[in-house]
């Protein structure tokens, strides 16, 4: 229980091996059966019909993100979990694309604080 009112919603996700696919499932680590039902899915696929190879990877820090970048393709996606995500609409509303220079053969991130700017920073390493 948060405190306000609201029980804490976690989400389990487990991925494919190449990373494209996504299942979200409801968890409670304290119930007796912890995974509950499949929230949402995603799958991740080429416009030009490649198969992706992605490694995945969570913000440790706040786990409040999932990045992936792909192993044959310039591109790195990441996907927020949903702002007050309380176990209700779903928990991975969005993705937000970049562009990069390269592929990547690995990713991790991780949040930041500035004391000289407000909220906090996501640092993606690859």
């Amino acid at each position: 229980d948060t405190g306000l009112g609201e029980k804490e919603a976690e989400v389990l996700v487990v991925g494919s091996s190449s990373a494209c696919d996504l299942f979200v499932y409801q968890f409670s680590p304290g119930a007796s059966t912890p995974v509950g039902q499949m929230l949402q899915s995603l799958s991740i696929v080429s416009h030009k019909g490649d198969e992706l190879i992605g490694c995945l990877d969570i913000n440790r820090i706040a786990h409040d993100a999932l990045a992936i970048a792909f192993k044959n393709a310039t591109l790195l996606l990441v996907i927020p979990l949903a702002l007050g995500w309380s176990g209700s609409g779903l928990p991975l509303p969005f993705v937000q694309r970049f562009v990069i220079e390269e592929p990547v053969h690995q990713l991790s991130i991780m949040t930041g604080k500035s004391f000289h700017s407000y909220g906090q920073t996501l640092f993606m390493y690859r």
